[in-house]
């Protein structure tokens, strides 16, 4: 090859992506000859509540390379004019990270042994948009990362290196920072390992494990319908959202079309609490759901009545259900008749509150149904 490391052009967007480009730069693990990322975006300046400037900035990757002095492409889309550019950096690959958009067979060719792309998911399990809020929500108790090599095809390129590692009850920003983690133990590997007799670089070596077809499964884009609770939502369903989601918006519900967010909770202990897949057997629970109930309340309750005597019926004909008790906010979810105490919740736009808060300073005639 003549060098020591290969030449690459890197291409990536978001933060983790630029977090990764930094190491590979530290670590002298390639010589980055040029970055590609998405167009500069366009970012409002306000203070209270007036626009002061907007100002395109680019994406967290395209800082760092500019910070470095790193050639920096940021097309709306690739065109021939990339392609040519491309061509003319004569680098040995392509390494893309979460890039944000398709590329066409033309730009990855243009590089002498293509495109390698890092994907977070154990491939062919999880292609597409949306590998680790796929996992979370499907509540895998394993997931990983895996580099493999870019073809015409979305995620479905010969597979060069994976490293599982258990995610059970993990939240997406753990996922992430433990997909991070592992990533820096295969760059090392990718980018300087030989094999073969002739002692090749990893990176070209000319035979790959071809993925599984069979076994091929998709995510799609999340938007923020995802967020939304169902009728057929349950607790271990809204449970792997809020580990999904938190850290971006949490879980939607509405009161007469107004968006709210669920931002921190915690199950209440009922009878179907033996069944709950969450929780574990606990003798004290009974005594525990007493003290949130009126004396009728847990006469129903008790006789094997799910769900409070007076919500049954309202709860049967809507998507969920939220009353109140001594200043707090249940929430209950159709699937199961599983409650849930929402603690902090916050309207769309707007700033986090305690329940008591929000229950002070509602208008609204609880219990209030759903539908």
């Amino acid at each position: 090859m003549g060098r020591d490391i290969p030449k690459i052009v890197y291409m990536g967007s978001p933060l983790f992506a630029a977090r990764l480009l930094e190491f590979i730069i530290t670590m002298r693990l390639a010589d980055v000859c040029a970055v590609w990322t998405v167009a500069k975006r366009i970012r409002s300046r306000v203070r209270n509540r007036k626009a002061l400037r907007s100002d395109e900035e680019s994406t967290p990757v395209g800082q760092v390379a500019q910070r470095l002095n790193i050639t920096l492409h940021e097309p709306e889309e690739i065109t021939a004019l990339d392609v040519a550019a491309m061509r003319g950096y004569e680098a040995d690959f392509i390494f893309i990270v979460a890039y944000g958009k398709i590329l066409p067979e033309a730009f990855f060719a243009a590089a002498r042994y293509g495109a390698y792309n890092l994907h977070f998911s154990l491939l062919p399990r999880y292609r597409g948009a949306a590998p680790i809020t796929a996992a979370i929500l499907n509540g895998d108790r394993e997931t990983g990362i895996t580099i493999q090599k870019v073809v015409k095809r979305m995620d479905a390129g010969p597979i060069v290196l994976q490293e599982a590692f258990a995610a059970a009850e993990l939240d997406y920003e753990q996922v992430l920072r433990h997909s991070i983690e592992r990533a820096h133990n295969l760059f090392q590997v990718f980018f300087t390992s030989q094999v073969g007799t002739n002692n090749s670089p990893l990176w070209a070596a000319p035979r790959l494990l071809e993925q599984n077809e069979t076994k091929a499964t998709y995510t799609k884009k999340i938007d923020a319908t995802a967020t939304e609770m169902t009728q057929a939502e349950t607790s271990l369903s809204f449970h792997r959202k809020m580990l999904a989601f938190k850290h971006w918006r949490g879980v939607m519900f509405f009161i007469k079309e107004v968006k709210y967010f669920v931002v921190t909770y915690q199950f209440l202990r009922t009878e179907n609490f033996y069944q709950s897949p969450l929780f574990k057997a606990d003798q004290s629970f009974a005594a525990q759901t007493k003290t949130l109930l009126t004396d009728i309340e847990w006469e129903a309750w008790n006789g094997k009545t799910t769900v409070p005597l007076h919500c049954f019926k309202s709860l049967k004909q809507c998507f969920y259900l939220l009353t109140t008790q001594n200043k707090r906010l249940f929430l209950w979810l159709n699937g199961d008749l599983m409650p849930i105490e929402i603690l902090t919740l916050k309207r769309a736009g707007g700033r986090t509150i305690t329940a008591k808060d929000f229950i002070n300073g509602s208008r609204e005639k609880f219990p209030i149904a759903v539908n």
